[in-house]
């Protein structure tokens, strides 16, 4: 069970000076982030700069300040990840419900089609999954629930796993592509798996360009842990023989 973090206060004029501390660093950090791995020192800053970065989570920020700490994330190596989750999954709550609140704006009833947004919580996510198995398994029961209706396409309703599953066939591939990474690896780069939760058709342009279309497993997936993380629901599994995988619902 997750501790419950105890979230603090900056003063407004504080905020103001922290988001433009952040939009610096991450231009400081765009081409140090490209040499980490053979540059020591940048990889020791960056470390520090992760641990900052969850210090500055645990307090209550405008949608402004947590943009700024996640843009910032996307300059960040995958192995200072394991600096935001210390002692709990707070930082990975924030993000999840970042994610959840530009996708409503997106697909809710205003509709901004404002889509520029989403690459870098995307990639955030991306790489806190890929950081550790806990991440992902934490991610994963916020985004991947145990299916119980499957009379609707995937891509059909208002989850995180609807809205994900309707970037796939977006036009801009950066974007769909980031969907479709991130939700692949939330199956542990398994294709049988990927289809269950969204359907051959809409995975389909992720399996051509991974040479995955025959049905094979991607070769990532050995480094997952190989215990099942599935438990269908009685609902799923009355219905399990009438789903057709293509559309990823039941016919």
């Amino acid at each position: 069970m997750m501790k419950n973090v105890e979230t603090k206060r900056f003063e407004t004029c504080d905020v103001n000076l922290i988001n433009e501390i952040l939009k610096v660093l991450f231009n400081i950090t765009v081409t140090s982030a490209e040499t980490v791995e053979t540059e020591e020192d940048d990889e020791q800053h960056l470390h520090r700069l992760s641990i900052v970065l969850h210090d500055l989570l645990l307090f209550d920020g405008t949608e402004e300040y947590h943009s700024n700490i996640i843009n910032l994330l996307t300059n960040i190596p995958i192995a200072c990840f394991t600096e935001l989750v210390p002692d709990s999954m707070h930082s990975i709550d924030i993000f999840l419900r970042f994610l959840e609140l530009k996708l409503e704006k997106i697909f809710g009833p205003a509709a901004s089609k404002d889509y520029e947004v989403l690459p870098p919580i995307l990639t955030v996510m991306i790489k806190c999954v890929r950081c550790t198995s806990a991440i992902r398994r934490y991610a994963r029961a916020h985004i991947l629930p145990p299916l119980s209706d499957v009379k609707k396409r995937p891509e059909e309703g208002t989850t995180v796993r609807n809205h994900l599953c309707k970037l796939l066939t977006y036009p801009s591939t950066q974007i769909s592509d980031l969907a479709a990474e991130l939700l692949f690896v939330l199956c542990k780069e398994n294709v049988g798996r990927m289809i269950k939760y969204t359907g051959y058709g809409n995975a389909a342009g992720l399996f051509a360009k991974r040479g995955l279309l025959g049905g094979r497993n991607s070769e990532n997936q050995q480094q997952y842990s190989s215990d099942s993380e599935d438990s269908d629901t009685e609902e799923y599994k009355q219905l399990q023989h009438g789903i057709n995988p293509v559309i990823g619902c039941y016919e």
